[in-house]
């Protein structure tokens, strides 16, 4: 009798990585490839833009917001190589474009961020910016399994004492010190010269400093030191956040199943500030005979975040305002009634009362967010080296917003300032009651893509790859927003505006639809030879085409290519000696990669207006915004990069190294025209940036026995970036930007 026992071999496993519309061995890819496994990322967070900092050498991930439910995170792979266009790259979930916001980490099963041409240019002018590729879980062959997880964590309080913010004491001191200099700027403002003011002792101060002042004076200005209002103690608070998640799957070899169901609940750090997410997951396969086999998948998940109304100065955001407050200012009076702060500004010099617990209380700001998806998929195998498949991908969503002010809120205070007019009795055409603001958009894609793949191996030394492929997408989008004055919580009516004049229509308008329809066609093919396992080559080509670029033919389509290839020296005769070194391997490649600015078109841009010339009469005119250009084309970025890879120790220790460089060329940027063109500038394909970089991986596996895995991971990216050519408008006070850095800041020299 004869018992096989099967195990499974988890390096094996890893040495698949997901890549170029497909999956490739390990040992075989030969361009610059980062995968995280799913333990790594699942730590708990409401998306994966809040855990990626950090995770990978060469990508920063900059959350935007603090707020939950605000998941939108900046995003660099290499850097920046745009002016115009967007530096976030591609985000593929099962093959078709999706936003992260809309997966929960616990769904995902492979995790790559493809970061050089080689990898990158098979995917098109989108990927300029690098891609990451998303695989979710699937059902497998089996009895069925159900899993439960949960993650519980606590957010503590803000703590903003290290930031060393001024005492009432100290606080008192300096306004005394400022009234008494020559600094008259604003000097009016703070509740020391209000004192003074009130006694009509300003002048006398300034003359005779604190003596002065009468006794009556100077004991309410003694008081105010006795005043310190911690506003990190009443504005923030710890909150618990929690995530559930239960999934069921299994299947026999002909069919598999896998469902799922999430769900996460996160409360901000300020009252009234909280996010939740529910997500359901569907997805099945099954063969119909040993040729075809078909699949479907369905993501769907309802997100809602609330908190209050933030104004453009951003005042009524606890963050900011605990850092602007008087320390001797009280949000409340003995008798519990607001005590308004009117020494917050913006560019003003208003005196608008404000009281942060009276905007959280009387304003209000939610967003429900259904997202729908749905993919299915077509494999038809004719034998162990040829296949062709098929994908439909299908997404919606919808979001709706809905903001509130109250008539008692400084947002409606700062409206109605700034609508009053000497014409009106110095009264604001706004009728009196609140705001309500409403917006419904929905964003929508088709994606449908097809390839051929052919892998054939010779007597274990050639081994060859080929793959050939179409895809079509189309995009749209829609907005409506509506906005009434005069509303009442109580009763949901809206009172009527009657405006002075077109102007001022224009300036606050109550209904305003958007609409946006792109499409594109793409063709792409990627080809790879390897050697005695030890020599590998590979190219790959992509035409892209899109209406955005109309007028011109021969823009309409961009060729982007790349090759690269491979030296695994470990397979070499003369390192069969060196044990310990599991792997080593030099590899290059080179490439071109594209990018597209949708702000701006290859026609005559105008905005249409209904304007009033004459008194009493409305007319249409368009107002011209940019000149027609007809060389509008894509932007281009070269790529180059040099890497390594070394294993040791029976892969206890690995190491990566790449070194690239990015130029990006045909950059849409500013260009002054001359003024008889009836333009003073425009927008096209001319400027140039470059990136440089390096990055270090490195990997230890320190304990690995009975069941503990102790991993160590270490990543080290550097990138400077330099603009070669642009322009500047001639009234620019700051000197241009060329030979700094496309983000660099300039300061006037005191």
């Amino acid at each position: 009798n004869l018992r096989v026992v099967l195990k499974d071999d988890t390096e094996l496993l890893d040495e698949v990585v997901v890549v170029g519309y497909g999956s490739q061995k390990k040992e075989s890819v030969v361009s610059s490839v980062n995968s995280i496994k799913p333990s790594e990322i699942a730590i708990p967070a409401r998306s994966l833009n809040n855990t990626l900092a950090g995770q990978i050498a060469g990508v920063i991930a900059i959350q935007r917001s603090g707020e939950p439910g605000n998941d939108d995170a900046d995003f660099w792979i290499r850097g920046q190589s745009s002016y115009m266009g967007g530096t976030n790259p591609l985000i593929l979930v099962d093959g078709v474009p999706r936003d992260m916001n809309d997966i929960d980490v616990d769904e995902i099963e492979t995790f790559t961020v493809l970061k050089d041409a080689a990898a990158t240019a098979i995917y098109g002018a989108r990927a300029a910016n690098g891609v990451i590729v998303i695989t979710t879980k699937n059902g497998r062959a089996g009895k069925p399994q159900i899993t439960f997880s949960t993650k519980l964590s606590y957010s503590p309080k803000f703590d903003i004492d290290r930031l060393n913010l001024l005492t009432s004491d100290e606080k008192v001191n300096l306004e005394l010190d400022l009234l008494q200099s020559d600094y008259t700027y604003r000097e009016n403002k703070g509740e020391v010269a209000r004192i003074i003011s009130r006694y009509g002792l300003t002048n006398a101060y300034k003359n005779g400093g604190w003596s002065a002042l009468s006794t009556q004076a100077q004991n309410e200005i003694t008081n105010l030191r006795s005043i310190n209002t911690d506003w990190n103690d009443i504005l923030f608070r710890g909150t618990f956040n929690q995530e559930y998640n239960v999934s069921l799957s299994g299947g026999s070899e002909k069919a598999t199943y896998y469902t799922s169901l999430g769900y996460y609940d996160e409360k901000g750090n300020v009252k009234g500030v909280e996010a939740d997410r529910l997500n359901m997951v569907l997805k099945t396969s099954y063969k119909v005979n040993k040729m075809l086999k078909v699949g479907a998948s369905l993501f769907a998940n309802r997100r809602t975040n609330k908190s209050n109304l933030t104004d453009s100065d951003g005042f009524s955001n606890p963050v900011y305002y605990s850092r602007r407050a008087n320390p001797y200012q009280t949000p409340f009076d003995e008798d519990g009634n607001y005590v308004y702060d009117i020494d917050i500004q913006g560019k003003g010099d208003s005196d608008l009362k404000f009281n942060v617990f009276e905007e959280r209380n009387n304003t209000s700001y939610e967003q429900t967010t259904n997202a729908l998806s749905a993919i299915f998929d077509v494999e038809l195998r004719f034998n162990d080296k040829f296949k062709a498949t098929s994908q439909v991908g299908l997404q919606l969503d919808a979001v709706s917003k809905e903001s509130i002010a109250d008539h008692d809120t400084y947002a409606m205070r700062k409206d109605k300032e700034r609508t009053t007019m000497s014409s009106l009795n110095n009264q604001s055409f706004l009728p009196d009651g609140g705001k309500h603001t409403e917006t419904a958009s929905s964003n929508s894609q088709v994606n449908w893509k097809s390839q051929a793949e052919y892998r054939d191996s010779y007597n274990d030394i050639h081994e060859f790859e080929m793959m050939v492929g179409t895809e079509i997408r189309k995009t749209w989008y829609s907005s409506l927003t509506s906005t009434g004055y005069g509303y009442d919580r109580k009763t949901l009516t809206t009172k009527p505006v009657i405006f002075p004049n077109e102007s001022w229509a224009r300036s606050y308008p109550l209904h305003t639809k958007t609409y946006q329809e792109n499409a594109y066609a793409s063709f792409f093919s990627t080809a790879s030879y390897s050697l005695l396992q030890r020599y590998t080559v590979g190219g790959s080509v992509r035409f892209d085409g899109s209406d955005i670029f109309g007028v011109s033919k021969k823009y309409r389509f961009l060729p982007l290519y790349s090759f690269s290839g491979l030296w695994r020296i470990n397979n070499e005769p003369f390192m069969k000696d060196f044990k310990k070194i599991d792997n080593l391997v030099i590899r290059a490649s080179y490439g071109v990669q594209g990018n597209i600015d949708k702000s701006t078109s290859s026609y005559v841009m105008g905005n249409y207006n209904n304007v009033s010339i004459l008194p009493d009469v409305t007319e249409e005119m368009i107002v011209l915004g940019t000149p027609p250009n007809k060389r509008l084309r894509w932007e281009k970025t070269k790529t180059m990069n040099f890497g390594t890879d070394i294993a040791l120790f029976n892969n206890a220790l690995n190491i990566t190294v790449d070194y690239y460089r990015r130029k990006g060329t045909d950059l849409i940027a500013l260009q002054m025209l001359p003024l008889e063109t009836g333009f003073m500038s425009t927008y096209v394909n001319w400027a140039s940036m470059r990136n440089d970089g390096f990055e270090v991986a490195l990997t230890t596996r320190n304990i690995n026995r009975n069941g503990f895995t102790w991993f160590t991971n270490f990543n080290l990216g550097y990138n400077q970036n330099k603009v070669l050519r642009e322009t500047v408008p001639s009234n620019q006070t700051t000197p241009g930007r060329e030979g700094y850095p496309v983000g660099a800041l300039f300061a006037y020299k005191s």
